[in-house]
């Protein structure tokens, strides 16, 4: 964590780790989009140093509402004696100021993590080691979703079981048409991750299939950010760049006849160290992602115009 960071979180208030929620009125007014922070360029910034990113480790990048008004993310922190992922948000109130850091109302009690709005904003979706039902005794985790309603969110949802099964399912991303992107180590396939699609259709999920080899490799493919239209998709690989430790964005366009291009690396602003959880705002402006340093992870943030020149490149070199 850079010191600058760390000195802001020691300023502003108490670290997130000491309690569920931080005190109001030890919290800085902070009163503007994105916490009121200075929007980035075309070069990566950290995000909201001192107030996202402090001494906690971040698992997450931040997902926003389309309305700007909530940001949640999720981070390992120790409540009560307990370290765990939990998930947590920040609300505007009326007055169009930003409320402290709190543990979301849906999470705290078991190990949840990777929030991701829908793109109309009405449910988030994370992954979660809670269990699916009384009878449930496994360990492996879930998507699950939760609905706004007029009161706030309601009660966490497990996704159907045509998507959950007995492996591990993390880092759900939710297209406009209810399809659903993900990411699923199989324990019968050996030990590598993967990333598959599940299509919604007539209200329900058809079986889930590994994305083709343009996507997956042999190496562990995680962490995907789909596009709401399809168009592209953005992930986490330890394709031959190196191991875990060393593992790259990359990007992937869809063609016209549903295939996808090869996957390329994103781009040298994301190439220096191991950096994951891609997500894009929903008012199209924003390019999050988090960047890992000695156990250190950070999420930053810069402008999604340095992914459309990614495309410009490409298509000049196709035709």
């Amino acid at each position: 964590m850079r010191l600058n960071a760390m000195l802001i979180g020691i300023l502003f208030f108490i670290p997130l780790n000491s309690c569920s929620k931080v005190q109001q009125d030890e919290f800085p007014i902070l009163k503007g989009p994105y916490l009121a922070q200075k929007p980035p360029d075309m070069v990566p910034e950290i995000f909201a140093p001192g107030i996202i990113n402090t001494e906690d480790k971040n698992h997450s990048s931040v997902t926003v509402s389309p309305d700007g008004e909530e940001i949640y993310w999720s981070l390992f922190s120790t409540i009560d004696g307990i370290r765990q992922e939990r998930i947590w948000c920040m609300r505007m109130n009326r007055e169009g100021i930003w409320m402290a850091p709190e543990v979301a109302p849906f999470s705290g009690r078991y190990r949840d993590g990777q929030p991701s709005f829908s793109p109309d904003g009405r449910r988030i979706y994370f992954s979660s080691l809670r269990a699916v039902n009384q009878y449930d005794r496994t360990e492996d985790a879930n998507i699950w979703f939760v609905e706004k309603t007029r009161n706030g969110w309601g009660t966490p949802q497990c996704i159907d079981f045509t998507v959950n099964t007995e492996h591990q399912e993390w880092f759900p991303s939710v297209a406009k048409n209810g399809n659903i992107y993900y990411a699923l180590k199989r324990v019968d396939e050996g030990t590598s991750w993967n990333i598959y699609v599940a299509k919604f259709k007539a209200g329900k999920y058809e079986n889930p299939k590994p994305m083709g080899e343009a996507i997956n490799s042999l190496f562990n493919e995680m962490t995907p950010y789909i596009d709401p239209d399809e168009k592209f998709i953005i992930f986490f690989s330890e394709r031959p760049t190196g191991n875990f430790i060393d593992g790259r964005l990359y990007i992937s366009f869809r063609n016209p006849d549903g295939s996808w291009n090869d996957a390329q690396k994103l781009g040298k602003y994301f190439d220096t160290s191991t950096t994951r959880f891609p997500n894009i705002s929903l008012d199209g402006k924003y390019f999050f992602f988090t960047k890992l340093v000695n156990q250190s992870e950070d999420i930053y943030w810069v402008n999604v115009k340095s992914i459309e020149r990614i495309k410009e490149i490409k298509l000049k070199q196709e035709y």
